[in-house]
């Protein structure tokens, strides 16, 4: 009956969308609305007025008739200034100008109409549309053209990134997780991004593609909806972002512009400053250039427009490092006594400086390129086309290997591109039938972490190492206790690329004079091509006490760990298949949304959106699986448990397709005086999320499609063939070739096995938005909004070990006294825990299991910009609590809410003021006066910010559960806090943060409140358990920053000006702390080692621009 039901909605949903839909294409998305009401002078409506839209720059109209309760809505219309008139026979012509739209607007303008000819025309020009919102229960902010390009935007690494200023707007935060920013609660990566209404998504981890580096001069604004958006928005449970771009207009406008930045301009970082390591370099080379231009303007007056933008950037940095490398008088035994493989690969290590440490620096660089062009034609007033065309492209270099390493000769290079094409058709049917459909392409490919040492291994006297792309062959990398690795980093070549084609098409349709229906489909297809060489050339891991196995000669003045490096053996020797996958997915998205007014002072906003997002699947069905107990048909020689597409239940993804992602939306708007001056808005959505293409990475090591062999105490030749720690493989597996089904794949040979597998029972994520908001325009042009905001977070994305150490005690079976002891069989040898199934080793475990809640106030005092000066300022109080923060965080295997507590991102306390001055002296002087002394503009952003939470963490699995979250035992006392920049050696050193000291500190003292699960000294002794502390507890440094702006423009013409800015970021040179250590045993614990980057000095840069 349920499914039955369930099948009868999905399908009245896709034909009433489909029905209606009656052209190509993506969400609309780019647009907004003008609605209001038409009364003469006693108050009473006037059915059957005409009410006409212009946009004066572009010749564009739209025309609606009031309804018999005098009502008129404009809907679809492109983002920009109107003056919007309306007439009547027996009335005056009413017009009111310069009506500002953006983006997601749903503006209220009313007319009231007077007797009289229709010559007679009554116009306001006070251009001002209302602020407070009427009409709709969603919570955003638009980011306009003024701001975007007025406000201080620093140019970082990358350039300039419009998207720090969506951080203004409250319940928005930079937590520091993977992503821009996190909103109300929902991860960071739980954010859908738009440019023009299309895609613009990284699917591998949901962060912003191209727009997060657009050219700010391209864009017209950007809008952020943050809560109960309406059900034509969906794909994320956080929040929307769109951007809009520039589109031309029947005058020529233009700029070209630079802006830069140097060493010379910037204060030194705090620890550069604090470091003796640094002393020699505490001000490294930086240059950063961002340039470019814009010009945009008529093809056919009121027709046809272009716009086309073009940016670059230059970027070159020296970075400076120092490693730990074999002194001369060790290189001398080494090169004396050690093999011809020891010595070749030691050649690859520059001498040392001084003792054993190696000083270098090395430039790292950046070119960056973007165009962007866009054409709008009007082929009359009922049917408007625009298309638009973005391509980038960059080139980077590192000079040290990705993952750690500090030793040059083992840098890397990097090439990553954007396509993205756009096509959108708006077609007015009639005054109440009108349809938009959009189609785009969206294309990132990249090839990054590319060694450039691409030295022979035969030339290194190694024989037996075989890279398995040998494309990518090298050095291998070589890790020593106690040295700096060197050697090609394992991390890459790696690359990808992914396609993601956008259909979308909404139409509006208004049913009487009281229903405004839009009915849409959304349709999402993408494609990943990845390419991932991993440990490609192989890795030797050198500890010590392999010589001794192997019954190796002593090499007096060598370190055990540099002895078996002489020798030629190792503790570890791994190396791994090349990765290559091709992942699809298709998301199938439906909606049906009424803005339904009961009254004209009280809007309700209902909705209803269906969701189906394909479950990735790789096409070569390379991936695996695990169902305890299943012997696999596909591979019958597989361990019992893991099983593969084609086995009995397993479709191609490994897990079901989720078909009930329903997701209901209602809201309303009371305008409670009736006079468009207070508003109480609030709404209640459900909103779900994609299933980002990370959760597929680990499916790259999964045999029999690849292959990473260990061998334990071997040698650097043929190493897979000579261990006497593990059983020699009989050839060497490299290159491997991957298994296809039926063969009969020796798993033997690639045992213990390590596992990354989906849950059969994985589900769509998703999150509850509500919100109870009061608007209030309390003086001309200020406004202030209250309210509280909340979400939740059900089945969101995590790992948790299925294969846990097995539960015994000292005298052999396994037992079930305490589930909080998983001790193995002698706890006199901790390190050999037995698994549960000993055939794998870990099985990580991808799954829908999580939960979050938030709740918040939030407060925004608004000031329009008029009269030269723009204001905002937005406070959130908030408090978010959840059990995993994303897909990285591991919850405990059997108690998962022992993880319970203060989530990652966040922040209590956030209070944020934007602000820009137009200074008033010199407006009124002409001549010298008016170039020295007019024009001038300051701007800024100030924020001040409450600490992230952060945990006190095991180093060590002391758990013996593989999950990699394991924290100690607390014993009690008063943990004290201090400010970093205290160096009273009686609180540990410098930089110490709170006065838990101990573990690896100098005194070598137990730590006061914390114990490692275990330990000698720890009285609740025995490893195999958890500690008793919880997690996120503490909290780490706030943020006070402040960014300023100082502008003059000088004209030239009456068209055209110069404009010079120079902008100050981190104004006070206020170093912002990132959190301190929390890895109890670390030498670093409870000390701060970094700052949050963005924010590490005071940074200055002047730009310059040209506008016509």
């Amino acid at each position: 009956m349920r499914q039955g039901f369930t099948r009868f909605v999905f399908l009245l949903l896709a034909v009433g969308a489909i029905a209606t839909s009656l052209s190509l294409a993506a969400l609309a998305q780019t647009t907004g609305t003008i609605s209001g009401t038409v009364v003469d002078q006693t108050s009473g409506v006037l059915p059957g007025a005409t009410v006409t839209a212009t946009n004066p720059s572009t010749g564009f109209k739209r025309e609606s008739i009031s309804s018999p309760e005098g009502f008129y809505r404009l809907e679809l219309l492109p983002v920009g200034v109107y003056n919007v008139a309306v007439e009547m026979p027996g009335f005056k012509k009413f017009v009111r100008e310069k009506i500002s739209l953006s983006v997601n607007d749903s503006l209220r303008v009313d007319f009231q109409l007077e007797v009289g000819q229709a010559s007679d025309v009554k116009i306001d020009v006070t251009g001002e549309a209302p602020q407070v919102n009427t009409e709709t229960s969603v919570l955003g902010r638009t980011v306009d053209n003024k701001g975007l390009t007025d406000l201080p935007v620093v140019v970082t690494l990358a350039g300039r990134n419009p998207l720090q200023l969506a951080t203004i707007q409250a319940g928005v935060n930079d937590s520091g997780q993977v992503g821009p920013f996190a909103v109300n609660g929902q991860r960071a990566q739980a954010n859908n991004f738009l440019l023009d209404g299309g895609d613009s998504n990284d699917l591998a981890i949901n962060v912003p593609d191209l727009i997060q580096g657009f050219n700010l001069d391209a864009m017209q604004e950007f809008r952020i909806l943050t809560n109960t958006f309406a059900a034509e928005y969906g794909r994320n449970s956080g929040a929307i972002v769109n951007v809009i771009t520039k589109s031309g207009t029947n005058n020529f406008h233009g700029n070209v512009f630079e802006f830069f930045r140097n060493r010379v301009l910037n204060t030194t970082p705090f620890f550069n400053n604090a470091t003796p390591t640094f002393v020699g370099e505490r001000n490294t080379k930086l240059n950063l250039n961002e340039f470019g231009g814009t010009i945009g303007g008529p093809i056919i007056k009121d027709n046809t427009f272009f716009f086309f933008s073009y940016l670059g950037l230059r970027r070159r940095v020296g970075i400076s490092q120092s490693a730990t490398v074999p002194n001369d008088a060790q290189r001398a035994l080494i090169n004396q006594f050690g093999t011809p493989a020891a010595r070749s690969l030691l050649a690859l290590v520059p001498r040392a400086s001084e003792g054993n440490t190696l000083f270098s620096s090395g430039p790292d660089s950046l070119d960056r390129n973007q165009i962007f062009g866009r054409i709008d034609h009007a082929f009359s007033q009922k049917n408007r086309l625009f298309g638009s065309y973005s391509y980038e492209k960059q080139n980077s270099s590192a000079p040290y290997a990705f993952g750690g390493s500090f030793i040059p000769g083992f840098g890397t290079t990097g090439d990553l591109r954007f396509f993205n094409f756009t096509l959108a058709d708006t077609h007015v049917f009639t005054h109440s039938i009108i349809n938009e459909g959009r189609f785009s392409f969206h294309r990132r490919d990249t090839l990054s972490v590319v060694p450039v040492n691409r030295t022979p291994i035969s030339s290194l006297n190694l024989r037996g190492i075989n890279p398995d792309d040998p494309t990518a062959e090298g050095p291998p990398n070589v890790r020593i206790s106690g040295f700096t690795q060197w050697g090609n980093t394992i991390q890459g070549p790696q690359g990808r690329k992914d396609d993601t084609y956008h259909y979308a098409n909404n139409l509006s349709h208004r049913v009487g004079s009281k229903h405004f229906f839009k009915y849409g489909a959304d349709i999402r297809t993408f494609s990943q091509k990845q390419v991932f060489d991993f440990i490609n050339n192989g890795l030797f891991d050198i500890r010590g006490g392999a010589s001794d196995a192997f019954n190796l000669p002593q090499i007096p003045g060598l370190t055990p760990a540099l002895r078996d490096f002489a020798n030629g053996v190792m503790t570890v020797y791994v190396q791994n298949s090349a990765g290559r996958r091709e992942y699809r997915t298709q998301s199938y998205n439906f909606f049906v949304q009424d803005d339904y007014k009961i009254k004209s002072y009280f809007t309700l906003n209902v909705g209803v959106r269906y969701e189906f997002n394909k479950p990735l699947y790789d096409a070569r069905d390379q991936v695996a699986g695990f169902r305890l107990g299943q012997q696999s048909t596909v591979f019958p020689t597989a361990p019992v448990g893991m099983v593969f597409p084609g086995d009995t239940g397993i479709p191609r993804s490994t897990y079901r397709s989720d078909k009930k992602a329903f997701a209901p939306r209602i809201g309303f708007a009371w305008d409670v005086l009736r006079n468009g001056k207070l508003s109480l808005r609030g709404g209640y959505g459900i909103f779900y999320d994609v299933v980002i293409s990370e959760t597929t990475l680990q499916f790259l090591t999964s045999p029999p499609y690849a292959a990473q062999p260990v061998a334990v105490f071997t040698t650097f030749n043929d190493p897979y063939l000579n261990p006497i720690g593990t059983t020699p493989l009989s050839r060497n597996p490299f290159p491997f070739t991957p298994a296809r089904p039926g063969e009969r794949f020796d798993f033997t040979q690639v045992a213990p096995i390590g596992l990354t597998v989906m849950d059969p029972t994985f589900r769509t994520p998703y999150g509850n938005q509500f919100n109870l908001n009061l608007q209030y325009e309390f003086f001309k042009g200020y406004t202030i909004e209250l309210g509280y905001v909340g979400t939740t977070g059900i089945k969101l994305l995590t790992r948790r070990e299925i294969n846990p150490a097995t539960l015994t005690d000292q005298f052999g079976p396994a037992s079930t006294r305490n589930t909080e002891e998983r001790r193995v069989i002698n706890l006199t040898h901790p390190q050999r825990a037995q698994y549960s199934n000993q055939v794998f080793s870990g099985i990580s475990n991808q799954e829908t299991t999580a939960n979050s809640n938030y709740h918040s106030l939030q407060m925004s005092v608004i000031k329009r910009f008029a009269k030269g000066f723009q204001f905002q300022g937005s406070y959130t109080y908030s408090h978010t609590i959840d059990d995993a923060s994303g897909l990285r965080s591991n919850v405990r295997f059997n108690d998962k809410k022992a993880d319970r507590g203060n989530s990652e991102q966040d922040i209590r306390q956030r209070f944020v003021v934007t602000y820009l001055y137009e200074l008033p002296f010199g407006k009124n002087l002409t001549g010298v006066g008016n170039k020295v002394l007019g024009g001038w503009q300051i701007g800024g952003i100030t924020e001040f910010q409450s600490g992230a939470p952060f945990n006190i963490t095991e180093p060590q699995d002391r758990s013996l559960t593989n999950a990699g979250s394991d924290r100690p035992d607390f014993i009690g006392g008063n943990v004290q806090f201090f400010n970093p920049r205290n160096t009273d050696s009686d609180l540990g050193g410098p930089n110490r943060y709170f006065n838990g000291i101990g573990g690896g500190s100098p005194t070598g003292a137990p730590n006061p409140f914390f114990r490692r699960v275990g330990s000698a000294e720890n009285i609740n002794a025995g490893a195999g358990r958890f500690g008793n502390w919880g997690r996120n507890v503490f909290r780490g440094p706030g943020v006070n920053d402040w960014a300023l702006n100082v502008i003059k423009r000088t004209k030239v013409t009456e068209s055209q000006h110069v404009e010079f800015r120079a902008e100050f970021f981190n104004l006070f040179n206020h170093a912002q702390f990132a959190n301190p250590s929390g890895s109890i045993g670390s030498p670093s614990f409870g000390r701060v080692t970094a700052v949050k980057t963005a924010r590490e000095r005071r940074v200055v840069q002047f730009g310059l621009k040209y506008n016509f």
